[in-house]
């Protein structure tokens, strides 16, 4: 069986898939496939942590003026 990996930061988008430069690598390397598998589960899994919200990073990131 083939394992593929796909990282990079391709957006879904008619300018991220026909019109932006976009970053991204497939690899079929055995080891390399094994370690982003459990690279991906220890962020998505592990329960040390913290939970994040989508608003409170955007209103750190993004200050907004107030109307």
């Amino acid at each position: 069986m083939i394992r593929i990996a796909y990282l990079g930061s391709l957006n879904f988008t008619r300018n991220g898939t026909q019109n932006n430069y976009e970053t991204r690598i497939r690899t079929t390397d055995g080891e390399a496939v094994k370690k982003i598998e459990e690279e991906f589960n220890t962020l998505f899994y592990d329960n040390n942590y913290p939970e994040r919200s989508i608003q409170l990073w955007g209103q750190r990131l993004y200050h907004e003026p107030i109307n």
